[in-house]
């Protein structure tokens, strides 16, 4: 098989494939999560809050994934980084094992946060490039006291759990490609041990094989170690390969979500099925038939409400513009332009037809 027909095979479909899971119980669960954005203005006037997350209610269970898609700035990576705790939540509760942890700060919250770990889309910022690859996947569990040996142990055995050499740990950052540094990162989230990995679009930087070959890893390691995941991605054919259940925002609001099967089989809201109307080369693999519905919900959510915020610009706009045109601007040579003909270099009209000699 030729490189372009691995590649093409590579792409994941849109049809969820069968996959083994072990549900267990509930590891984290939010209710009515909620993050705000205070907008100041001029001088620092406050111009009104941005609701980047609002009531966000879902839960993870104990062997499965659970992934959140939706377009670009729909709220994603802000749940997901309320969920870690890298930022403050402004409302709402984050149940760990029964215990809220969305108003734990310092002393409280640090021997919590090795039960959620995260992985970032960019591995090249998310390591040190003045640090061995050893000394990235030892720091957190030195942190939580374990001894540099014991901690070079367990280094050495993710490793080869992510497909890594062992002597990789003298290594640095620069000396591996980006599909090898995102199997350290993945390495360094696992080494203290977490309930929870959260990927925060993982895959996205990475071309369709490199890419195939993580999802397959974070689906064993998964198994494996029997974690919880939430899997944060644009892509819905990520997101049916690798997820159980799959909850689908908008604007900052979970829209729908439930079993991937059911949501991507029968998507019931408008905002979903506009999502599949846009993913190019799609394969349901169902029934083939050509979505018109999916197309209408595109035109209903994402074109319409274009052609009204553009109304809206006009009618704010319109009594400057009648403003400008009752004073009459005008180029200062527009009348001499508009009175004299048109002529080319030669003399002749540009368009005129040119006639043969007599």
């Amino acid at each position: 098989m030729n490189t372009r027909a691995c590649c093409i095979a590579a792409v994941p479909g849109v049809a969820p494939p069968q996959r083994e899971t072990r549900i267990g119980p509930i590891v984290l669960a939010t209710e009515g999560l909620s993050k705000t954005y205070a907008r100041g203005g001029w001088l620092k006037r406050r111009r009104g809050d941005i609701a980047a997350a609002a009531d966000v209610t879902l839960e993870i269970r104990r062997g499965e994934t659970l992934g959140i898609v939706g377009e670009s700035g729909s709220g994603k990576s802000t749940v997901a980084r309320c969920i870690a705790r890298l930022i403050e939540p402004s409302a709402g509760r984050i149940v760990l094992d029964g215990e809220d942890i969305a108003r734990l700060d310092g002393n409280a919250l640090r021997p919590r946060r090795r039960r959620v770990q995260i992985v970032f889309q960019d591995p090249y910022r998310s390591l040190n490039p003045r640090r061995t690859v050893g000394d990235a996947i030892i720091e957190g569990p030195m942190n939580y006291g374990a001894t540099r040996g014991d901690a070079l142990k367990t280094a050495t055995e993710l490793l080869g759990l992510v497909r890594l050499d062992a002597r990789a740990l003298d290594r640095y950052p620069h000396q591996f490609s980006g599909g090898q540094r995102q199997r350290i990162c993945i390495a360094r989230a696992l080494a203290i041990g977490p309930d929870l990995l959260i990927a925060d679009e993982a895959v996205s930087a990475l071309d369709v094989s490199v890419q195939a070959q993580v999802l397959a890893l974070l689906d064993e390691i998964r198994l494996r170690l029997d974690l919880a995941m939430l899997f944060i991605t644009h892509d819905l054919r990520v997101a049916a390969r690798v997820c159980d259940r799959v909850a689908v925002m908008q604007q900052g609001r979970i829209v729908e979500q439930g079993p991937v099967a059911e949501v991507f089989g029968a998507p019931r809201h408008e905002y979903t099925k506009a999502l599949f109307a846009a993913v190019p080369g799609r394969r349901l693999g169902l029934r083939q038939r050509r979505c018109t519905s999916c197309l209408a919900a595109l035109v209903h959510v994402v074109i319409l409400p274009l052609i009204a915020q553009e109304r809206v610009l006009l009618v704010t706009l319109e009594p400057r513009l009648r403003q400008h045109a009752d004073v009459g601007v005008q180029c200062p040579s527009s009348t001499a332009r508009s009175s004299a003909p048109l002529r080319s270099s030669s003399g002749r009209a540009p368009f005129a037809p040119v006639r043969p000699e007599d």
